[in-house]
């Protein structure tokens, strides 16, 4: 269908119902385009009455239009979610999948998924009480591309050697940064012990 009257666009932000509806009565009581000829003859009550019943029957008109514009937008939008909605079921089940075998890896590698899946859970906890079905829509298809790019993470996970030095090696510098940093600075002390002849620090590091 040609949807001319419904921009379903127009239903993402900031929807108003007087707004719409002003816009359609004034499609008839002001058209852009009037027709060409001589405007109604409006000077006598029965003639204004005429006028008045003509643009009354061009509203309800204008008005089922704009419903059965809006009824093929709605089950259009609806289709849409459903859609969405099946894709995110299959990827989350994806994700427990690949969490599940990852977990027969070692601890450190099971509290990274853990620390990966509350992340998840908090990016899922931002969408609430959506307006309407777009926002809907938009929200389940940035949440489907989340979960895809978890699942490429637990993939790359579940594909490290169980050793502790590989593991380490191969991690990112999300998770071995910290430790890095810790390291540096334990060497950074242990110098300032050597230059001050061995007291302080080091006899609280023993």
């Amino acid at each position: 269908m040609q949807l001319s009257l419904v921009d379903p666009q127009a239903f993402r932000d900031g929807f108003s119902l007087a707004t719409f509806l002003a816009g359609l009565a004034k499609e008839v009581l002001d058209p852009k385009d009037p027709p060409v000829g001589p405007k109604p003859d409006t000077s006598t009550a029965a003639a204004a009455a005429r006028v008045a019943l003509e643009k009354s029957r061009a509203m309800l008109e204008l008005m089922d239009k704009a419903e059965s514009e809006a009824v093929y937008a709605h089950g259009e939008v609806a289709r849409s979610v459903t859609g969405l909605q099946a894709a995110l079921q299959a990827d989350q089940a994806k994700y427990q999948k690949a969490l599940s075998s990852a977990q027969r890896h070692s601890e450190r590698v099971r509290e990274a998924f853990r620390e990966v899946e509350e992340r998840s859970n908090r990016v899922g906890q931002v969408g609430t009480r959506l307006g309407d079905r777009l926002q809907r829509a938009d929200a389940l298809r940035s949440r489907a591309l989340e979960l895809v790019s978890l699942f490429e993470h637990l993939a790359l996970f579940a594909a490290l050697p169980e050793g502790d030095g590989a593991f380490a090696a191969h991690l990112p510098g999300l998770f071995w940064e910290d430790r890095r940093l810790a390291e540096a600075a334990v060497r950074r002390m242990r110098g300032l012990e050597g230059a001050g002849g061995g007291g302080g620090w080091g006899r609280w590091a023993e």
